[in-house]
């Protein structure tokens, strides 16, 4: 038997001792048992590959390799085991500590040092999956250890998670194993043969724009980042966002069969920040998100990267390396069931309508799809509603020909310092799932459909789930008042007159029974009095009061 051991300390290493010793059935001969270190993925963790790994493998017989390391746990709060901003930021991450501080966890809370198993192989069953994977000759061993222990390393990153929960259900050895996979070397020596380059070449660049392209997540820095990101919208909107959570459980459930991609609306910044919240709050892991190259700003683009962004050249579409490169880069986020997440619009609606679908991302997951990496993949249609929206100052310059403000740093502090005024609440609602499966029939890789087809499916799909998002969309009193106030043009009106002006668009929402944020109460001069005063505090709405009543109009520069 083989144990496969990740220590980062000389207590690791005897915690680890002990539990073989303890675990070990009476009868059963220690001269048959060895240990091995082997590398972890954690950021502490860097010993090397043991040197006897590759010997003990090319032995001949069948032993059982199994994996240990050792799990450090926050402390107990509340009922469960949570990471606190404050020891992040002061102590480190108590989920991977030094090697004081674990000789302190261990004597003052026994309780949070546990030594997790990974699910034991065989080695025969082990050198079959390396064969098919590439290798072609049985006696060989030469890269059979460096397999070994990855997957060693991911069978134990598979416990761990069942140790911690979902929430950090997060990819490791993400690029080594697509640079690894026969599909991708057999694609690469294809492409450079189509390119006129050669194989050594092309392979060097597509490592490249892997490590540009893919995620690194950190369950330290997405416990930091999901702390920002609530800062970030508490100081505008408050400390709750509205949703149902029967709907998010629902689709929890769901994607523990099935890989789900959801699609939010694009009205704000504050977008991705307040879905990630809410995902962390209840227990889900974060979502891979697509975001813009632009967005990969110093120092918040690698932050950004270690909470789950995904970083994509705005446009490559002649870069045939790196189309090859982020095609597999999906087909692997697909294949492992992990959670996407971009926006169908591209960039940020100015109105509040939804903008025409962009097929890029989406063509990518659907293709992936038809070809087989998933047997079904579903599509969460995501609207998110605001009862102001904070970027609205922006998008009023450049509606008047001033150009987009670049992302950097300073422009994330103006977004910070925009929202200590309050802009009301924030509202998640989620569509109807829309499988592929049952939209697109069942995958075929093998099928070759007209030159047409694909794009056509691909824009159809788009739009089914663009109209599932205005079905899920809710309705805000504020809009339906600032809609009554622009349908006047320049003329101010009271608070009697905008009840008036209402009536008819409370009426029409009530008879078609349309989503709305909250019970209208749009019909007495108090309900929209309400609205009137938070309008009017963040300078949407100018009040002129030195006549005989108040008056009220769309502000001349909004």
């Amino acid at each position: 038997m083989l144990f496969l051991v990740e220590a980062a300390s000389r207590l690791e290493q005897r915690t680890l001792a002990d539990w073989i010793e303890r675990s070990r059935p009476a009868d059963f001969d220690p001269a048959r048992v060895e240990v091995l270190r082997i590398p972890s993925t954690r950021r502490r963790r860097r010993a090397r590959l043991d040197s006897q790994l590759e010997p003990a493998l090319a032995e001949g017989d069948d032993p059982l390799l199994a994996p240990l390391r050792v799990a450090w746990l926050p402390a107990r709060r509340d009922g469960g085991r949570a990471v606190r901003v404050l020891d992040l930021l002061l102590l480190g991450d108590p989920r991977d500590p030094g090697a004081l501080r674990q000789a302190w966890v261990r004597w003052r809370h026994p309780d949070r040092c546990s030594v997790v198993a990974g699910e034991p192989a065989r080695l025969a069953e082990l050198r079959e999956r390396w064969r098919r994977r590439g290798a072609t000759d049985h006696s060989l061993t030469a890269g059979l250890a460096d397999f070994v222990a990855r997957q060693a390393a991911l069978a134990l990153e598979r416990a761990e998670r069942r140790l911690r929960g979902t929430r950090y259900k997060v990819p490791r050895l993400v690029p080594e194993s697509i640079l690894a996979r026969p599909a991708f070397r057999g694609g690469v020596v294809r492409l450079a043969r189509e390119l006129g380059r050669k194989p050594e070449e092309v392979t060097r660049t597509a490592a490249r724009y892997l490590r540009e392209i893919a995620a690194a997540h950190s369950p330290r820095v997405i416990d930091l980042v999901c702390w920002l990101w609530r800062a970030l919208y508490k100081r505008g909107y408050g400390s709750r966002l509205r949703y149902d959570r029967e709907q998010l459980e629902g689709i929890a459930a769901l994607s523990q069969r099935h890989p789900v991609a959801f699609l939010p609306s694009h009205k704000s910044n504050l977008d991705h920040p307040v879905l990630q919240s809410a995902l962390h709050q209840n227990g889900l892991p974060p979502t891979h998100t697509a975001g813009g190259i632009n967005m990969n700003f110093f120092p918040l683009g690698p932050l950004f990267r270690r909470a789950g962004v995904f970083f994509i050249r705005r446009s490559f579409k002649d870069n045939e390396v790196y189309k090859f490169v982020l095609r597999h880069y999906v087909d692997y986020l697909i294949e492992k069931r992990f959670s996407l997440e971009w926006f169908l619009e591209g960039g940020r609606s100015r109105s509040g309508k939804l903008l025409p679908p962009r097929y890029g991302m989406f063509s990518y997951v659907v293709d992936a799809y038809r070809r087989g990496r998933s047997d079904d993949i579903f599509l969460i249609p995501v609207s998110i509603a605001y009862d102001q929206i904070a970027d609205v100052g922006d998008y009023t310059a450049e509606a008047r020909g001033a150009s987009k403000k670049r992302e950097s740093f300073g422009w994330f502090l103006g977004l910070v310092r925009r929202l200590r005024q309050r802009y009301g609440s924030i509202h998640i609602r989620f569509g109807e799932p829309l499988s592929l499966s049952a939209t697109l029939g069942p995958p075929d890789p093998g099928a070759e459909p007209a030159a047409d087809e694909p794009a056509l499916a691909v824009q159809k799909t788009a739009f089914e789930v663009a109209v599932r998002i205005n079905r899920a969309t809710p309705i805000t009193p504020t809009s339906l008042l600032t809609l009554a106030l622009l349908g006047t043009g320049d003329r101010a009106q009271s608070v009697d007159e905008i009840v008036l002006a209402l009536g008819n668009l409370v009426a029409y929402v009530t008879r078609r029974k349309l989503p709305t944020t909250e019970e209208l109460d749009l019909e007495r001069p108090e309900g929209v009095q309400r609205i009137l005063d938070a309008l009017v505090s963040t300078g949407v709405v100018s009040c002129f009061d030195e006549g005989p009543e108040p008056v009220y109009a769309i502000g001349s520069d909004q």
